[in-house]
C-alpha cells in the first residue's frame, strides 16, 4: 500500500539524510548572581537556597548540578550539601541591628554534564535586635 508520503527508490538508489550536528545546549540562568538573605536569630536555615534556583537547559533529560563550587569569602556557618546551602546563623549571632550586614560569596558553575555556565552566589546576613533574656542567676 503506497501513500502520498512515501518515496519509492530502484534497487542501485542511495538515500542519505543529515541533520547537521546535534548540538548541546548550556544551561541558562534567569538570575546571576544568585542572592539570599538572613538574619543572625533564625538558627539553622536550610530551605530555600538552592544553588540551581533560576537555572534551565533547553534539552530534555539534561539534568542540572553544581561543580567547581569553592568560598570566595569567609564562610563561617555556612554549608553547602549537592545544590543546597545551610546557614547557621547563631554563628553571626554578634551582629546588632544597624552592624554593616556579613556578605558570604562563593562561585561554581551549573553544569548539564557537557555544558556549563558560572554562576555567583551572595547570602547576606543582617544583624538584628535581639529579645532580651532574664537570666535568673
Amino acid at each position: 500500500m503506497l501513500t502520498e508520503n512515501m518515496i519509492i527508490f530502484g534497487e542501485n538508489s542511495r538515500l542519505t539524510l543529515s541533520t547537521g550536528p546535534v548540538t548541546n545546549n548550556p544551561p541558562v540562568l534567569s538570575q546571576s548572581p544568585l542572592t539570599f538573605t538572613r538574619n543572625d536569630n533564625e538558627g539553622v536555615v536550610s530551605t530555600g537556597m538552592d544553588l540551581l534556583d533560576g537555572a534551565t537547559d533547553a534539552d530534555v533529560g539534561d539534568t542540572l548540578s553544581v561543580t567547581g563550587f569553592q568560598f570566595t569569602t569567609p564562610s563561617d556557618g555556612v554549608t553547602r550539601d549537592g545544590s543546597n546551602i545551610t546557614v547557621d546563623t547563631s554563628v553571626y549571632d554578634s551582629l546588632q541591628a544597624g552592624d554593616d550586614p556579613v556578605e558570604v560569596i562563593a562561585t561554581y558553575q551549573v553544569t548539564d554534564g557537557e555544558a556549563s555556565v558560572n554562576q555567583t552566589v551572595t547570602i547576606t546576613i543582617n544583624g538584628v535586635n535581639d529579645v532580651p533574656v532574664i537570666d535568673n542567676a
